[in-house]
């Protein structure tokens, strides 16, 4: 009896560690100063948009970028995402005054197997003009103006076991063509949600069965 006891204390908490790892809370990926940021001339880089791309020659994106129109939650309600942008000046900006064309990245790792991904979105927006890449896909280009955003879409099969980043280039202007139309900002929120692993639901599965066979026995006696 003992011994059964045991055994099944064992089972159920192999299978809690199991669970905990398989139902691991979804990765939330916000613009902040965590973003790497560069202006100037888009014939100065190449490849900027690749997971190798070397930028740690790029700064800090600055956030919160100021704006006196709007704020983040007016496209994205109650994100913690930041307005951002490239500034590369003394001072503070006062969100006009910054450089009318602007790159961006993000790097994040995963830790879970893509095949074992519930959901993975990005939601984005820019003041006017912006092209979205993941792992150096084009997944998305906006040319038709900040006030028909925010734009969402699914990035799941462009995903990585390990490392991946997220690259914008973002303008503030019409067309290809930077243009100053006064305010400048860059806003994003992603979530990636992992699903449990087919080999953790049958080990779950082995431990409620465990606890049934006890209960029984004990009820039995």
């Amino acid at each position: 009896m003992k011994t059964t006891i045991k055994m099944f204390m064992v089972i159920m908490f192999l299978t809690s560690l199991l669970v905990t790892v398989s139902f691991a809370s979804p990765l939330y990926i916000y613009s902040d100063n965590t973003w790497k940021s560069y202006s100037n001339t888009k014939t100065d880089i190449t490849d900027w948009e690749t997971l190798n791309f070397d930028d740690s020659g790029w700064r800090d994106a600055y956030a919160p970028y100021p704006n006196s129109i709007n704020g983040p939650g007016d496209w994205i309600p109650d994100t913690p995402s930041s307005y951002i942008w490239d500034w590369s000046k003394d001072g503070v900006p006062n969100g006009a005054n910054g450089p009318n064309e602007a790159w961006f990245r993000k790097d994040f790792y995963l830790n879970w197997d893509p095949t074992y991904i519930q959901e993975a979105t990005i939601t984005i927006n820019a003041d006017d003009r912006f092209d979205l890449y993941i792992n150096g896909t084009n997944l998305l280009t906006n040319q038709t103006g900040v006030s028909y955003g925010p734009y969402g879409i699914d990035i799941m099969d462009y995903l990585l076991e390990g490392n991946n980043v997220i690259a914008v280039h973002a303008w503030d202007g019409y067309d290809q063509g930077p243009e100053n139309r006064v305010y400048e900002w860059l806003l994003v929120e992603g979530k990636i949600t992992p699903v449990p692993e087919p080999a953790t639901i049958i080990l779950l599965g082995f431990g409620l069965l465990g606890a049934g066979i006890h209960g029984r026995r004990k009820f039995r006696k």
